[in-house]
């Protein structure tokens, strides 16, 4: 029997108001949802550009405190519609995270 995997859709601009995207109570949110999801989640962000650091630490790099390692993000994590200018962003986090 095949094993049905669960994929959480979040929308960022339905989910979240736009004061969220910029803020750690925002990313706070979002580290919730993903941390109550069993599964995968994907996460579409319709090309709209966080650029917020403390958005991005607090939702996805502080995952690392929580037990998750940089490849089970990358796995569970779908970052759909990304804007160009976060994925750098996103990536220096999760390096200087896995770090300490």
């Amino acid at each position: 029997m095949m094993m049905m995997i669960k994929i959480k859709k979040i929308d960022i601009k339905k989910d979240f108001t736009a004061e969220e995207r910029m803020t750690r109570d925002g990313g706070e949110k979002l580290r919730t949802m993903i941390l109550t999801n069993q599964d995968s989640v994907s996460i579409d962000f319709h090309h709209k550009p966080i650029a917020s650091v403390s958005f991005w630490d607090e939702s996805i790099a502080k995952l690392l405190l929580f037990g998750w390692s940089v490849e089970e993000i990358r796995k569970k994590i779908e970052f759909k519609n990304i804007h160009h200018r976060d994925e750098p962003i996103i990536e220096k986090l999760l390096k200087a995270r896995s770090k300490s």
